[in-house]
């Protein structure tokens, strides 16, 4: 990650540790996350997510050559 933010990337880095899933909020498969997972990642991802598109410092800026839709 830091090596990206050094290459100019915008970077939007979310705690998943103590907030977002745990053993057992996966299906019984045991790699992906259940319903309960997703929504915990939901819960993480979110406001990082809309405080970037807030305007604020961490906003991701396009890059230069980027296709549209593309950062």
């Amino acid at each position: 990650m830091a090596e990206r933010a050094a290459a100019g990337e915008r970077v939007l880095p979310a705690d998943m540790g103590a907030g977002g899933p745990q053993a057992g909020d996966q299906i019984p498969e045991g790699a992906h996350s259940s319903g309960k997972g997703y929504a915990l990642m939901t819960q993480v991802w979110q406001p990082v997510v809309v405080g970037s598109s807030a305007g604020s410092p961490a906003a991701p800026q396009p890059r230069s050559g980027s296709p549209p839709g593309r950062l």
